[in-house]
């Protein structure tokens, strides 16, 4: 089984056969693992950053949605600024930073984006299963579910 087929949960053969209420509810309880092991990384690429005892830190944020899901990110942050800090700004603390430690944040930063990609990616894929186990529908769009709204669309199950 290759990577990309571990984090989906699915081979290509699978997906065929993908069918029934008990195999949405496996599928979405996947994603929400891969989200719950994801989070989990977060944490600790926040601790290590903190650990480092730079003027820059990843900070782990957590905030609950409407839809009633948790978005969970890894944001930058300079000692002493309350703010959020894109990671133009944690360059300009290089100087602040011992040379050898710049490639190390710059992985961090990498590391961060990926991991925030993948928690956006399997909470929403999550959620969308939700919606369509609770509703019999999709949201295309970010639309509501079972209507169509704004030029969204919502799509029926079958």
């Amino acid at each position: 089984m290759s990577v990309a087929e571990h984090v989906a949960g699915l081979r290509a053969s699978e997906l065929k056969q993908l069918s029934g209420r008990a195999a949405f509810r496996h599928l979405m309880h996947h994603h929400r693992h891969i989200v719950e092991l994801t989070a989990l990384e977060m944490h600790l690429l926040a601790r290590e950053t903190a650990a480092a005892d730079l003027p820059v830190t990843l900070k782990f944020f957590s905030e609950r949605l409407r839809s009633g899901a948790t978005r969970q990110r890894l944001f930058w942050h300079i000692h002493g600024d309350a703010r959020i800090a894109p990671f133009e700004r944690v360059r300009s603390y290089f100087p602040k930073v011992p040379a050898p430690l710049h490639p190390y944040i710059e992985q961090c930063h990498i590391r961060a984006q990926e991991l925030n990609a993948i928690e956006a990616i399997f909470r929403y894929a999550a959620c969308q299963i939700e919606t369509y186990l609770k509703h019999g529908t999709v949201k295309l769009g970010g639309g509501a579910p079972a209507r169509h709204r704004g030029g969204r669309q919502a799509v029926a199950a079958k």
